[in-house]
This record gives C-alpha cells, sequence and structure tokens, in this order.
C-alpha cells in the first residue's frame, strides 16, 4: 500500500506539472524538477521542453498503471520486467549440471552433480 500511495503522489505531480492542457495534448519534459512553483503548470513556462520523451508512456505510465491494477492482470509469480518495463513469463527449467572428464562430456565437468 506504501508504494500505491507513493505512486499516487508521482501521477498527482505528474498531472499537475507535465500535463498539457487541451484537446489532443499530452505530457512535457520538464528541464529543472527540483523548482516547485505552480507556475510550471502554465503554459508558455520556459521550463517546459516541446517534447515527450519515448519511455514517458512505454515505461513510466506502464509501471504507474501496473501498481494500480488488479493483481491478476500480470502475477509477479508468473512474471518479470526487464529495465524498459517488458513483461517476460517465468519459466521452469531444469538445474544446471557438471559433466566429468572421466564421463567423456567434457573436462572437469559431471552431468550428475548439481552446478554450484
Amino acid at each position: 500500500e506504501e508504494y500505491r500511495e507513493f505512486g499516487w503522489r508521482v501521477f498527482q505531480a505528474l498531472e499537475k506539472v507535465s500535463r498539457l492542457e487541451g484537446r489532443g495534448t499530452g505530457y512535457t519534459a520538464i528541464i529543472d524538477v527540483d523548482v516547485t512553483t505552480t507556475a510550471s503548470a502554465r503554459v508558455g513556462d520556459r521550463r517546459r521542453m516541446d517534447r515527450m520523451d519515448s519511455f514517458f508512456m512505454a515505461e513510466t505510465l506502464k509501471y504507474l498503471y501496473l501498481l494500480f491494477c488488479p493483481d491478476s492482470v500480470l502475477p509477479l509469480d508468473a512474471f518479470v520486467f526487464n529495465t524498459e518495463a517488458h513483461p517476460f513469463p517465468v519459466l521452469e527449467r531444469p538445474p544446471f549440471t557438471r559433466q566429468s572428464a572421466a564421463s567423456g562430456g567434457g573436462e572437469g565437468v559431471d552431468a550428475r552433480q548439481p552446478y554450484v
């Protein structure tokens, strides 16, 4: 629940500072996020950049969505995420094993012994 509260504050800050007003608009990058003033929410603020980075929707909004969506959408015991927020299914696979030179499978590796 603590992460959801933090995520909600992040979302509210994005809406207040980075969201552009008007139909067909989106979000903008901010030059200096350390400046905290309501003036940054006004159109024409010089701290706003004329761009929206691709990772904003592809990662930031996806992580916010996942934070608030039902756990059944992407169960964390069945999926892992890469750094770009792409989900990958967790797959079962046999443990790694060693095979010894004596068994003819290679130097110093024994398929009967667990790999550690």
